[in-house]
């Protein structure tokens, strides 16, 4: 039995899919407020818990065997800083595993995380992935780029401001980035629940082109078959207005975090990966058309 945490969330939901249709046992373990409508048509099961619930865990992890811990934030509430759910939610949930009896621990973290990193974001996804290593259990970590596809927040925030700003703006647009196809995301996972060849690992995987913001921006203008002019905003023109927003907003537009992570490069070689896991790589445009489409359908 697979227990997924995140099963309702973006990647979480293109994950449960594909493991269902390959037969293969799967929970979810989901707070009250999900919604669970298409992991019942799936036919997976739920438990109600919460990673920062000891109990709850304990429940959620009988007959378990094999833990994919997808849950992690972006952008932080009073209730729910990178703290609390990527660090401590990570060892609650490890600790639980051991105690459990699991065998095998899969972690999505991110491109980025380290021990010095300057945001606080990419420093607690390295907390959460020491928890992880000093476990014990046999582990595979998954370091994505940003992530794209249906349900995907960044295309989903991007395409919303190029339909609907006269002028796009376009913050840190030098800065690059190389987006993988959630899909090809989820190759990479379920390989790893078979290939002992993976095993106790950290992958960075990525897609197969690095292209700056503002190429980034252009494509989902392409895409969309909108012209309009795009201005660039320097960064430090940014981090009054996003202090502000934090202060006013429980889910501001852009944070100082964010603007952190944007002054780095968010990109990675695939050599290991590729060697690893021989994916056919999505590229970006490919993947924006899947996201719109399937958006629509």
């Amino acid at each position: 039995m697979i227990l997924v945490t995140g099963g309702t969330g973006f990647v979480g939901s293109h994950l449960v899919k594909r493991l269902a249709s390959e037969n293969l046992k799967v929970k979810c373990i989901v707070r009250r407020t999900s919604n669970i409508e298409r992991l019942k048509q799936l036919g997976i099961e739920t438990v109600i818990g919460d990673i920062n619930d000891r109990k709850s865990l304990e429940m959620a992890l009988e007959g378990v065997d094999r833990v994919i811990h997808l849950i992690g934030i972006i952008v932080e509430r009073k209730s729910a800083s990178f703290e609390i759910i990527h660090t401590q939610g990570t060892r609650n949930l490890v600790e639980a595993c051991r105690e459990a009896g699991v065998r095998q621990f899969i972690y999505i973290s991110a491109i980025g995380a380290r021990e010095n990193a300057r945001s606080r974001y990419h420093k607690t996804k390295w907390e959460a992935e020491q928890e992880v290593i000093n476990s014990g259990i046999e582990y595979v970590i998954f370091r994505p780029s940003i992530m794209v596809g249906k349900g995907g927040e960044f295309i989903t925030m991007l395409s919303k401001i190029v339909r609907d700003a006269p002028v796009v703006p376009v913050i840190g647009g030098d800065s690059r980035v190389q987006p993988i196809y959630v899909g090809n995301t989820v190759d990479c996972i379920t390989k790893s629940l078979t290939d002992p060849e993976i095993t106790n690992r950290i992958f960075e995987i990525c897609g197969p082109q690095q292209i700056t913001y503002r190429e980034v921006f252009h494509t989902i203008m392409e895409v969309l078959g909108i012209k309009k002019p795009a201005v660039d905003i320097p960064i430090i023109l940014m981090w009054l207005p996003a202090y502000f927003l934090e202060k006013i907003l429980d889910k501001p537009p852009i944070t100082t975090q964010q603007l952190i992570m944007l002054q780095e490069d968010n990109i990675c070689d695939i050599t290991e990966m590729q060697d690893a896991f021989n994916l056919e790589l999505v590229n970006f445009r490919e993947a924006v058309v899947y996201a719109l489409m399937e958006e629509n359908t």
